[in-house]
């Protein structure tokens, strides 16, 4: 948020029916999250995040992030860390350059497996991120203690800090807290130079959303990777 720079990308899923028309990912994740068919997913979004952002890492000065969002279903199960490892190891990718995307649900799921999962990635160098904060249920005493690298406010509280006190204190708490955990903080959903203001103000430490960039296909996202800076 300080310099404006270029801090990564976060890959995203789309579905297409056989005529062409998209199907929303609000509609299809949580109709997969009710079986199996999640983690299947899971692990096609991973392996190719990992394998196409390769080359286009490697010809980057700076390092840059890929985030994959996991669900909660994947990131609690037995082997999952290992799973990522070789991946990674397969591909030969930069550790360091690939970023897990968990909830607060991941939690909930099996606490004693998923914290596990998650050291077991950070030894060897991969960042987490607590994505959707402060609309889940964990308390302030659990979240303390998530062995994560990053915060992720959620878009809805974004959405009023230039007209609610109350959410603008919130967003300020959130990033202390953040920083108090030894993360660093995103703020999402950030369309607006007031909401870029305000967060700036209050410290935050990167912002993603429509005031800076939209989505993008995997062709302009390396055009992006290649210059110095993203400028406006």
């Amino acid at each position: 948020l300080e310099k404006k720079k270029l801090r990564g990308f976060e890959t995203l899923i789309r579905c297409k029916k056989p005529g062409g028309s998209i199907v929303s990912p609000a509609f299809f994740i949580p109709a997969a999250e009710k079986s199996n068919l999640i983690l299947k997913i899971d692990d096609y979004v991973l392996k190719r995040a990992i394998n196409e952002s390769k080359k286009m890492l490697e010809k980057t000065q700076e390092l840059c992030t890929i985030s994959v969002n996991i669900s909660a279903k994947n990131i609690s199960s037995e082997g999952f860390a290992e799973k990522v490892i070789d991946l990674i190891e397969k591909a030969n990718f930069q550790p360091e350059c690939l970023e897990i995307e968990i909830t607060e649900y991941s939690f909930v799921e099996s606490l004693e497996v998923t914290v596990e999962n998650i050291n077991k990635l950070r030894a060897h160098g991969v960042q987490i991120a607590l994505d959707d904060f402060g609309t889940g249920y964990t308390s302030i005493a659990q979240v303390m203690n998530l062995p994560v690298n990053l915060l992720k406010i959620d878009k809805s509280l974004i959405d009023e800090i230039e007209s609610s006190q109350k959410k603008r204190n919130l967003v300020n708490s959130i990033i202390s807290m953040g920083h108090i955990m030894n993360c660093k903080v995103i703020s999402e959903g950030v369309e607006k130079e007031a909401q870029l203001d305000i967060l700036r103000e209050h410290k935050c430490d990167f912002i993603q959303g429509f005031v800076w960039g939209k989505t993008v296909d995997f062709e302009e996202a390396k055009s992006m990777c290649r210059q110095e800076e993203f400028g406006i």
